[in-house]
């Protein structure tokens, strides 16, 4: 029997003190749990959008290589292609030459189109119409164009042009026409042929006297057509 009072009494006290310690933290300050607002996470590096590449530009047709498929003439005789003698020019003269050396004693490094109005038979000029190409949006002509160096072409003075037949046998004057004298720099030219898009033309290379032929040995170098790759 005293056994069991003494639990009781033990059980008893203990509850007494558990009541007493909630009590008194009732009134008690409450504790403050600071909880941080950011963390210094190491910084993750977001990858950059990659730049859209330009757009590259091949050639896809060379008038020099293609010169001698070309129907050349000085608007009333048809000319040999290539000509047998640049020095004596008489109705016209077109041909490649390899060493060339152009105003300024320049060296290319490549071979040139050498043209050459007619000195005689009163033509005004040089035309060489290339056989049918399809045009797209965004083809470009490009050449760098000039005289030949030296004593006979001191007084070189002419008009370089791009004109076409179109599909309807039409000649027409593009508007796309150089001036060029023997100044000691040669001069590059590019043209945009978008307004040509999705017409199958011949384009023609031309050289005009500029009042007189004497000394117009007219040089293109590189004449091409560029096209962007899709």
């Amino acid at each position: 029997m005293i056994r069991r009072q003494r639990h009781v009494f033990f059980v008893f006290a203990a509850a007494s003190l558990l009541l007493a310690a909630c009590a008194s933290g009732a009134d008690a300050a409450p504790t403050l749990i600071v909880v941080p607002t950011s963390t210094n996470a190491a910084a993750t590096n977001t990858p950059e959008a990659s730049a859209t590449p330009a757009p590259v530009a091949d050639v896809f047709y060379n008038f020099l290589e293609s010169a001698c498929d070309a129907e050349w003439s000085n608007n009333g005789q048809t000319l040999s292609c290539p000509g047998s003698q640049w020095h004596t020019i008489g109705p016209g003269f077109v041909g490649v030459i390899e060493d060339a050396v152009v105003e300024g004693d320049q060296q290319p490094g490549e071979p040139v189109l050498l043209t050459h109005p007619a000195t005689s038979g009163g033509y005004r000029g040089i035309f060489g119409a290339y056989p049918p190409i399809r045009i797209q949006a965004g083809d470009e002509f490009r050449a760098t164009i000039g005289c030949l160096y030296g004593v006979e072409a001191e007084s070189c003075d002419a008009d370089f042009a791009l004109e076409y037949i179109d599909e309807t046998g039409e000649y027409i004057s593009s508007g796309l026409q150089w001036h060029v004298v023997n100044d000691g720099q040669m001069t590059e030219i590019s043209a945009d042929l978008s307004f040509l898009a999705g017409q199958s033309i011949q384009l023609v290379l031309v050289v005009r006297d500029n009042g007189s032929p004497s000394g117009d040995y007219a040089v293109w170098v590189f004449p091409a057509l560029w096209r962007v790759s899709p």
